[in-house]
């Protein structure tokens, strides 16, 4: 997958050129420095679906997970499983299996720790349909068991579908085989590139 477009959208008053590239059987990622505009990347791709082709999007954003905030977790999952077209059981999903979502099934999402509610938003996006999925910092409130246990599934998943990650610690991941794009300033302007072809 390859998106390039000049003057996407602005950052700090700065165009944003996009040179981005990412592909399927490695784990890809977008860094850069804080505050650079990885996540508003993101939020730009997000709402231009168009940019991805015949390929569906799903996201896995920073911000805790505030809809249905009120419903139980059990709940939550149900909505989603119900009302998003194609979606699957988050049941038939082996990433929930393993995150223990049963043991949360009784607390009402806003009273979800910010690991917990981590692992809820990967499960969420993983119980919709998509070819892609971006992540922005998705170890982010998770201790290291789960972290390797995110990023195990993560590579096997990216068999199949095309994984972004928006991430300031690469050493985290110990297979950094995939396109690693660079977001940086420039005099003027705001670049996206990626390493190689």
């Amino acid at each position: 997958m390859k998106i390039e477009i000049k003057n996407a959208f602005k950052v700090n008053q700065r165009w944003v050129d996009i040179n981005l590239a990412a592909c399927k059987n490695e784990l890809n990622f977008l860094i850069g420095p804080n505050g650079v505009g990885k996540t508003s990347l993101f939020t730009f791709l997000k709402l231009n679906p168009s940019l991805f082709g015949n390929l569906k999007p799903a996201y896995v954003g920073q911000s805790r997970f505030h809809p249905l905030s009120d419903l139980y977790v059990s709940d939550a999952l149900k909505v989603i499983e119900e009302e998003v077209k194609g979606a699957l059981s988050w049941k038939d999903n082996t990433l929930s299996k393993n995150l223990n979502l049963e043991l949360l099934m009784d607390k009402k999402v806003s009273a979800l720790s910010g690991g917990e509610n981590q692992k809820l938003k990967i499960a969420l996006a993983l119980m919709t349909p998509f070819d892609i999925l971006l992540l922005d910092e998705p170890l982010q409130n998770l201790d290291k068991e789960n972290q390797e246990l995110i990023i195990s599934f993560l590579e096997k998943l990216s068999q199949d579908k095309i994984v972004l990650i928006i991430e300031h610690d690469l050493n985290k991941y110990p297979n950094k085989a995939g396109k690693i794009n660079v977001m940086s300033n420039l005099e003027n302007r705001v670049e996206v590139m990626h390493d190689r072809d």
